[in-house]
């Protein structure tokens, strides 16, 4: 019994144009890259910011500490550490939620629909 070779490799559906899909993915993937790379450089960058606070607040706190003549004081001086501290993590995650907020807007996304406040209420920090 012979068969049709031929007729085995016919397909029944038209031939597909596969360019738009292919540009299409090829888009995307620049800007996945485009995104990975900004997103490393503004978290490298925040990361820096946010220990340089660090320090800086413990450098006052390390002074305060020093002046301190009684246990109140010695309390008074670690409230106002521990508040700096919560202040420092609420404001570095609010500047990385707004940088990458402008990272997707650069790349195409939908714009936040109003800036992120601070934990104060006013406008987050430049």
């Amino acid at each position: 019994m012979k068969t049709n070779a031929t007729a085995a490799t016919r397909s029944p559906l038209p031939p597909v144009n596969l360019e738009p899909m292919t540009k299409t993915m090829s888009e995307a993937a620049e800007r996945g890259h485009a995104f990975m790379e900004q997103s490393l450089r503004t978290l490298e960058a925040e990361v820096n910011r946010f220990f340089e606070d660090y320090q800086a607040h413990s450098r006052a706190t390390l002074e305060a500490v020093r002046g301190c003549t009684s246990p109140i004081d010695l309390l008074v001086v670690e409230q106002q550490w521990v508040k700096n501290r919560t202040q420092s993590y609420i404001d570095s995650g609010l500047r990385f939620a707004q940088a990458f907020a402008g990272i997707a807007k650069n790349l195409g996304g939908e714009p936040p629909e109003r800036p992120i406040p601070t934990a104060t209420g006013g406008p987050p920090p430049a």
